[in-house]
């Protein structure tokens, strides 16, 4: 195996994306779909969005009336229950001459029937998913009446599967996934007798017939077995439905499926029907500080942005539902480098979004072109560089936190606004007047195998990088590198190799470097040997120096390591501030890896 040299600071980051228009197949004009996702509700990656358009689901509004619900009533549902009036019990026993009905009545805050059999409470709320509570709740008894075909008060129900409630939604947007949601109190108290509700949401088109609606009434229900409890484990029913293409009205079910005379008591209420929008992340790096020959500095920023939501899969087709439309990376320097100077901004670039050929980070703040979009299960990223001029105040150094926000909007048109991303960088400190000037030379100093150096490589002979004037400086005559950029193809590394690496610091610029740190990367592949890691300032003898820290570890604030994620591993050596002065301007940090 050849192991090359690695440089302390790289940038090689890079999203998939497709580039080309999504063009999903014309589904049936008459059904939506329908996807099962075991009640789990919107999947991971994508949340609620903030528009219900369910009216009056926390029954707020009262009918105010007896008998058949008529349309357009006050409460804005209908059921195939009789509606047996405002705050009382729908009693299924028949009295006073009235058949027993059983039926629907809104209720409020705490009720207590038939001595306590049954009993309910107002919803506290769900903090888990923002709802809010509430002090009224939908009574359902659907029971038993005179027309029985059975005959009076036998088992079995006037009302097969009935339509609890039921509401006609508008505004929807076409592609888009939703979330439909209730949440149900079941009355009987534990040990009554009676059976549970079994409840089914069901969607369809404005109108439809039965076949229309999804999923068939022969889908089994949800049991409400939790009693007494508003947040049980079966207590919340949700389902996911896909809008088809032109969709923009559907019609909303709630039907109960237990069918049986005996119990079946149950409350209902925060009913929401919401689009299932993608969340974003977004994260900023700040490169090392490159200092020009003109005093100027470069700093090289790094902006990636993930769209969270699941792709489809075998199982589960979401459509273009969770693509993230409209996708902008904003950026404002224009308060960023008060204590230094913005020059400019350059190199903008992605491999896979189209940028703003115009971003200068002031006037013009946007760092993509219009009209991007995001699919889902994808990071993209965006580069550019900031040449500033350092300040002579206290801030001319920085440190300089600037950060980049993302927007974008949903399939439904929601706006999508992840929280900011922030970065931090400071330039080499100045003391005196002056800049500072910090080089850094990295080399391979040893290969051991089988616990000799490797044969017939001298590792204590510099070799001039053709590619990199870092190797140049005169000033290295005082502590010349030494080691080899790579190991030659003629004397492969092996399986439990021992590879030393080490990188080469020089400060001799007009000042002291302040706050210096480098950070070196763990090579992939490879594995570090405890206690290698090593400082050497000046004349001083080597010491054991620098901080590890594990695969995927988090890195501390102001780090100079090229990926933030810290995929393998790093060491991170911080030199304080290096003088300028000879012979204590220069050193070394080194590691040792083992190769896997």
């Amino acid at each position: 195996m050849n192991r090359s040299l690695k440089t302390c600071v790289a940038f090689g980051i890079s999203g998939l994306l497709v580039g080309t228009p999504l063009i999903w197949p014309q589904l049936p004009a008459e059904a939506q779909v329908f996807i099962n996702t075991n009640n789990q509700g919107c999947p991971t990656g994508t949340r609620d969005g903030p528009v219900n358009f369910v009216q009056n689901g926390n029954f707020a509004t009262t009918p105010g009336i007896t008998g058949t619900l008529p349309p357009n009533n006050p409460a804005q549902f209908t059921s195939t229950l009789p509606y047996r009036g405002d705050f009382l019990y729908p009693d299924d026993f028949g009295t006073n001459g009235f058949p027993a009905l059983g039926g629907l009545s809104i209720q409020r805050g705490a009720v207590n029937y038939l001595n306590g059999i049954v009993n309910g409470l107002p919803f506290p709320g769900d903090p888990r998913f923002d709802v809010p509570a509430s002090d009224t709740y939908l009574y359902s008894n659907p029971n038993a009446s005179a027309a029985n075909p059975i005959g009076p008060g036998a088992e079995g129900s006037a009302f097969p599967n009935p339509i609890i409630w039921e509401q006609v939604i508008t505004g929807v947007s076409p592609n888009a996934v939703y979330n439909f949601t209730a949440y149900f109190f079941n009355l009987l108290t534990p040990g009554a007798p009676g059976v549970d509700p079994i409840i089914l949401e069901q969607v369809g088109p404005v109108g439809g017939t039965a076949a229309d609606f999804q999923p068939p009434v022969s889908t089994p229900g949800l049991q409400i077995a939790e009693r007494q409890t508003w947040l049980g484990p079966t207590n919340r029913v949700a389902a996911l439905f896909r809008t088809l293409p032109g969709q923009t009205s559907l019609q909303l079910r709630i039907i109960d499926q237990a069918n049986n005379i005996i119990g079946d008591d149950f409350g209902m209420t925060a009913i929401a029907f919401r689009e299932c929008i993608p969340t974003m992340s977004v994260t900023k790096d700040a490169g090392t500080p490159q200092q020009n020959s003109d005093g100027t500095f470069t700093i090289p920023y790094t902006v990636s942005v993930t769209n969270n939501a699941p792709a489809n899969s075998a199982t589960l087709d979401f459509g273009p539902a969770f693509i993230v439309n409209n996708l902008q990376l904003t950026e404002d320097l224009n308060v960023v480098f008060t204590g230094a100077t913005l020059r400019s901004v350059t190199n903008v670039q992605s491999p896979t979004l189209t940028v703003n050929p115009a971003f200068n980070g002031t006037s013009d703040t946007n760092l993509l072109a219009p009209g991007n979009t995001l699919p889902p299960a994808t990071t993209a990223t965006v580069s550019f560089n900031v040449i500033i001029t350092p300040g002579t105040g206290s801030n001319g150094q920085g440190p300089f936190e600037n950060q980049v926000t993302a927007s974008g909007t949903s399939q439904g048109n929601t706006p999508l606004t992840p929280p900011p991303a922030r970065a931090r960088v400071r330039l080499p400190g100045i003391e005196g007047g002056g800049n500072p000037q910090f080089v850094l030379v990295k080399r391979i100093t040893g290969v051991t195998r089988n616990g000799g150096s490797l044969p017939g490589v001298n590792f204590g002979a510099f070799i001039n990088d053709p590619n990199n004037t870092n190797d140049d400086d005169p000033a290295w005559t005082q502590f010349p590198p030494v080691g080899l950029i790579d190991v030659s193809p003629n004397t492969p590394l092996q399986s439990g190799d021992l590879v030393t690496y080490t990188v080469y610091f020089l400060s001799n610029g007009q000042s002291p470097a302040i706050d210096t740190n480098i950070c070196d990367p763990i090579p992939p592949g490879t594995t570090l040997v405890p206690n290698t890691n090593q400082i050497q300032i000046g004349n001083e003898a080597p010491s054991l120096g620098g901080t590890v820290f594990t695969p995927l570890a988090p890195l501390p604030a102001n780090n100079s390591c090229p990926d933030q994620s810290n995929p393998n591993g790093a060491v991170i050596f911080s030199l304080g501030n290096v003088t300028n002065t000879p012979t204590n301007n220069i050193g070394f940090v080194r590691f040792q890896v083992r190769i896997n």
